[in-house]
Parts: structure tokens; C-alpha cells; sequence
């Protein structure tokens, strides 16, 4: 995707439109493979320019980021600017939108709303972008004063553009008023087409394509099949049980201090390939899936845990350490890894 936003000066710009005008069927480049497992359309994606600007160069503008939410609001209030800008970005319903809102003694007077399309072409950080866009366009159309402030509740633009920032949604009446004018937007809503910034109407009022939304719904249609797949394979169903807690956030909490032999360990105890006569007589490793100190039982997991004789005295230590956890890690088929991490590692009883 990277190489389908490279300017026109770069030497692969054409050679990437030409493969994907051109799906040849012999001798495809490598090209050719990415534009069709991508699915990218060079001209309707951004342009990253390699360079944004000069090393000289200085912003006219200063910038001011409060430390804290709270000293941001403060800001707000203390502010005595005759003109205050209010901007914002809204993803909504699966939609992007943006808008701002000029406030002149108090009162609103004019705002501008610019719909953006669906979440999947554009993100919500760049609604947060066009919406500042917006709130110069106001600057534009309003006759300046000496002080004027334009206030945006998104520190990642901010950087960017060096702008005071609000926080969002926290009371603030111009944040509130642009937030609720940032979602309309997203649903749809665009003002008069020659109040818009003048980039935009170039563009015929759609923006190009973002990678970073590109790549996002990418990566969701690939965990989608992988879903899918996944579903059909015959392992899925003994996987089926832990879900929710295997092998992710619960998992990783419970066993983030463990070393790597005891983190295997658990592994396998979760997955019901740990070395026991079960599991290695299904192996042909051994001759009987029998426990060894109980002859009538296989030697399951929780036999192992649970009920052979050999390891009573452990298992009462490990009950008296678990306390109210005992009865839930005996009764329970669906082993928590918490609750098995202190069972094996809490007391040593092999």
C-alpha cells in the first residue's frame, strides 16, 4: 500500500499503475501479486510526499497543550478572545465527519460540516485534521481581531499543526456544540459546497483514500477468514473451551512472571498435551493410559490434579493455600490459568 502513495517524481509511481491496470497471467512481477491481494487503486489513495516540509522551517503560530484535562478547561473559561474556533472529527456509525463552529462574544455565528465517507476509506484522525481545515476556512471568512483561538480536543493533530487543544467531552460549551456538529456530519451532512476549503472542492468533494484506514480494513477482512478457516479446521473444536481466556490478555496476566519452562507447562496442561499415560498412550509412547498408583483410572489432568492417591498430602497443602478458590479449581472442567498457575507453582508436588 505504501508504494501505491509515492508522488509522481518517484520512479515506481507509473510502474505500480501500470500493474495494477494490467493483470497480466505469465511472467507477473511482484507488482502485479501485491496490487491483487490488496486490491489498491494507486489513484484514489493519498500522496505521501517524502519530505513535508524544509529543515528551516519555522511555524508561524505557537502552540500550547494544557498538562492536564482539568487545566485545559481552565484555559477555556480564562479565555477573552473576541473569536474562539471550536473543531472537531467524528468516526460515527461507522462514518467520519467533521466540523467547526466559530463562537463571536459568546454565541455561535456561523459553523461548517464536511462529510468524509465511511470509516473504511478515511479515519477518524484525519476527520480530526479536516475539521481544523474548516476552522481556517471560518478564519477566512470572519474579519480578524487581534486575538483569536481556534481549540480542538485531538493532541495527535495538534502536534501536527500546533494548535490548543481541549478536552473533549468534558463540559465545555464550544467543544460540546462542535462535537454534536461533528457527528451530523458524519451522517451525512456537508455545508454549502463554496464554503468548503478550496483542497476540497479540487477534489470534487471526496478525499482520497487513507492508508492507515486501508490497511485497518485489510487486516480485519484477513482476521475475518482466518475466522472462518479456522472454524473448519478439525482442531477448532478442542480449542472451542478456552477461548476467552487462551491465549490472550487472562492468559498473558496470569503468566507474565513465569519462566519458560513453567510457562510450557501450563501450555500443555491447558491444551491436554502435558505427559501423562493419556495423553502418550494416545501417542503410542506408552503401552497404558493407566496411572501408575491407581490401576482402574486413566491418568487424565484431573486425575492428575484432582484425584490420585499419591499426591493427597500436596493436594491438601495446595487446597489450604487456595483457600475459597479450592472448590471452584476442583469442581470446575474448564481449568482457570490463574487458579492453575497456583496449583502447580504455588506448592511443588512432583
Amino acid at each position: 500500500m505504501r508504494i501505491a502513495t509515492l508522488p509522481s517524481a518517484h520512479p515506481l509511481h507509473k510502474r505500480i499503475r501500470h500493474c495494477v491496470r494490467y493483470d497480466v497471467k505469465r511472467h507477473r512481477s511482484p507488482l502485479h501479486n501485491l496490487a491483487k491481494i490488496y486490491h489498491i487503486d494507486p489513484n484514489d489513495m493519498e500522496t505521501i510526499d517524502p519530505v513535508r516540509q524544509l529543515p528551516t522551517y519555522q511555524r508561524p503560530f505557537t502552540i500550547h497543550i494544557a498538562d492536564t484535562r482539568e487545566a485545559s478547561l481552565e484555559d477555556d473559561r480564562n479565555n477573552e478572545a473576541q473569536l474562539r474556533i471550536y473543531t472537531d472529527g467524528s468516526g460515527y456509525k461507522g462514518h467520519a465527519g467533521a466540523a467547526a463552529i466559530l463562537i463571536k462574544d459568546g454565541e455561535p455565528q456561523s459553523k461548517l460540516q464536511y462529510y468524509l465517507g465511511p470509516l473504511s476509506h478515511n479515519t477518524t484522525f484525519e476527520a480530526e485534521a479536516v475539521g481544523v481545515s474548516l476552522g481556517l476556512q471560518l478564519l477566512m471568512e470572519a474579519a480578524l481581531p487581534r486575538a483569536t483561538t481556534l481549540a480542538l480536543d485531538n493532541q495527535g493533530v495538534i502536534q501536527s499543526t500546533a494548535i490548543t487543544w481541549i478536552s473533549g467531552h468534558s463540559g465545555a460549551d464550544g467543544n460540546e456544540l462542535v462535537d454534536k456538529a461533528a457527528k451530523g456530519a458524519a451522517q451525512g451532512t456537508t455545508s454549502e459546497w463554496r464554503r468548503l476549503p478550496k483542497y476540497i472542492r479540487e477534489l470534487g468533494g471526496r478525499l482520497p483514500a487513507s492508508v492507515s484506514a486501508l490497511k485497518q480494513q485489510h487486516n480485519a477482512a484477513l482476521k475475518h477468514r482466518w475466522g472462518e478457516r479456522w472454524q473448519k479446521s478439525p482442531r477448532y473444536a478442542k480449542y472451542e473451551a478456552f477461548k476467552e481466556g487462551h491465549p490472550f490478555h487472562n492468559f498473558r496476566q496470569a503468566t507474565k512472571d513465569l519462566t519458560r519452562r513453567q510457562y510450557s507447562l501450563i501450555v500443555q496442561l491447558r491444551t491436554g498435551h502435558a505427559p501423562l499415560n493419556k495423553h502418550l498412550h494416545r501417542l503410542t509412547v506408552v503401552d497404558s493410559p493407566k496411572c501408575q498408583h491407581c490401576p482402574d483410572d486413566e491418568e487424565t489432568l484431573r486425575h492428575f490434579l484432582y484425584q490420585c492417591s499419591n499426591y493427597r498430602h500436596a493436594r491438601a497443602d495446595m487446597t489450604a493455600k487456595l483457600g475459597r478458590d479450592a472448590y471452584a479449581a476442583v469442581t470446575t472442567a474448564r481449568y482457570n490459568t490463574s487458579i492453575l498457575r497456583r496449583d502447580l507453582f504455588g506448592i511443588t508436588f512432583w
